[in-house]
């Protein structure tokens, strides 16, 4: 029963990222540094506080595709996070939620598998429900906002789809993997585009704010995750997801004060309705194959 505690507590966690988000006064981008940085370093304390050792053949036959899901999780981040500087915390996170949509879209060319009704009910559902979420921000600032949640849903959607392809890793290994290669990315195209050095620079508020994100939400409830991930049917752990954007939407109403209309709350639900229906169609398409 405590790792549906942990997951919960992780999921509800995360639901409140934009609120942290918004109150750190830096760009996307640092805060994306900051958090690979201090989220790998924190999760490579715990792997080594329990012994473990990792197969390097294992890391080189697969670097690949870790260097790109690395990058992936990098620029992902920096997206959402630029979203929010657009549209609501909570149309950002809808829109975001699409990423489960995009993964049955590129299932059949990426994994070979079958297109079914399932499918195509449950992606349909995804999409009616981020026109009618988006449907008051289809033109200026606000429609750049929508592009940049769609692009980081399309790169979790990627890393969901080159993970399958992933073997013999445990899911701490791969996400201290990846946070690493995160942070390797990022670090040059931060100095590209920005300075490393101002985020040294922020008021002690800020570097308040920037130190819970990256070790409470990132590292802290990374673990808790991965710990739950182990113990707890991967379905269920799917299903707890949703309080993800659940929360998102109660938070950020009650501390950003974002108000949602009526044709934006139908589409939360369908839209999170759509994403369940993906997760169970997998879950039962994952059932059949053991049989």
């Amino acid at each position: 029963m405590k790792y549906y505690f942990f997951v919960i507590f992780s999921m509800l966690t995360w639901g409140s990222l934009g609120i942290f988000v918004k109150n750190i006064p830096l760009d996307s981008v640092q805060i994306s540094l900051a958090r690979a940085l201090v989220g790998s370093l924190f999760l490579l304390i715990v792997y080594i506080m329990q012994r473990n050792k990792m197969d390097m053949n294992n890391v080189k036959k697969y670097l690949p595709y870790l260097i790109y899901t690395g990058l992936a999780i990098g620029f992902n981040w920096v997206l959402l996070f630029e979203a929010y500087n657009y549209v609501p915390v909570s149309v950002a996170t809808l829109t975001y939620y699409c990423a489960p949509a995009i993964v049955i879209i590129a299932s059949p060319l990426v994994l070979k598998d079958k297109i079914t009704s399932a499918k195509i009910i449950g992606v349909t559902t995804a999409m009616v429900g981020m026109v009618m979420v988006n449907f008051q921000s289809l033109g200026g600032g606000s429609a750049k906002g929508v592009v940049y949640g769609l692009a980081s849903a399309a790169l979790y959607a990627s890393v969901t789809l080159v993970n399958k392809k992933v073997k013999g890793f445990t899911g701490l290994e791969v996400t201290l993997i990846q946070l690493v290669f995160a942070g390797l990315v990022l670090i040059p195209y931060t100095m590209a585009t920005s300075s490393i050095g101002e985020i040294f620079a922020i008021d002690i508020s800020g570097f308040i704010w920037l130190g819970i994100l990256c070790v409470f939400h990132t590292g802290f409830c990374y673990w808790l995750y991965f710990v739950s991930l182990q113990k707890m049917p991967a379905y269920s752990v799917a299903m707890l997801s949703f309080l993800d954007p659940v929360s998102a939407l109660f938070f950020s109403a009650v501390f950003l004060n974002e108000k949602m209309t009526a044709l934006q709350f139908a589409g939360a639900i369908i839209i999170i309705g759509g994403a369940m229906l993906c997760e169970i169609w997998q879950h039962k398409k994952d059932k059949q194959m053991q049989k």
